[in-house]
């Protein structure tokens, strides 16, 4: 801390289903595994059917405006076999609406198989590590969204981040 600069204090909530001998979070020297790979969706908020994490981009669902019926999804495609063993996952602060979703990675026998069920924590990046995997392809499956203060129900995504950390 140095005078006259003003100091912020981060909270990191960590998931992960393995021991975590520190409380120290390990440095990702490691590029998003996601970056630049294809990335598919259930459905898309406009026409284009795009979905764009880098800069300010985000992915949005087709409209629900009754309720969410749990049919969306985002698929990475990693066009050959990859370790992981962390993803972040994170919505737009102003319009949240996830609670609930699981996701899936394609073994070694072309099955899904779940990796994990996740409670969503409002207003925070979602962080999962766990024992390293071999995939090539990892799937969000949005269960439960609620309604968002413009009426709208459907999944929408700005961070979306696959790794392998030491």
């Amino acid at each position: 801390y140095e005078a006259g600069f003003k100091c912020k204090t981060i909270e990191l909530l960590v998931y992960s289903n393995v021991k975590i001998n520190s409380n120290v979070l390990p440095i990702f020297y490691q590029n998003d595994l996601a970056y630049n790979k294809k990335i598919y969706a259930s459905s898309s908020y406009d026409d284009k059917c795009s979905v764009n994490f880098s800069e300010y981009g985000y992915w949005r669902a087709a409209a629900q405006l009754t309720e969410y019926d749990g049919s969306d999804w985002l698929e990475v495609d990693f066009d050959e076999i990859t370790k992981i063993n962390t993803i972040v996952i994170g919505e737009l602060d102003f319009s949240p609406r996830l609670i609930k979703y699981r996701i899936l990675f394609l073994d070694e026998t072309n099955q899904w198989r779940e990796l994990l069920i996740h409670k969503f924590i409002k207003g925070q990046e979602q962080l999962h590590r766990f024992n390293t995997i071999s995939t090539t392809k990892l799937r969000i499956e949005f269960l439960e969204c609620q309604m968002e203060q413009n009426g709208y129900y459907e999944p929408i995504v700005n961070v979306f981040k696959v790794y392998c950390t030491g």
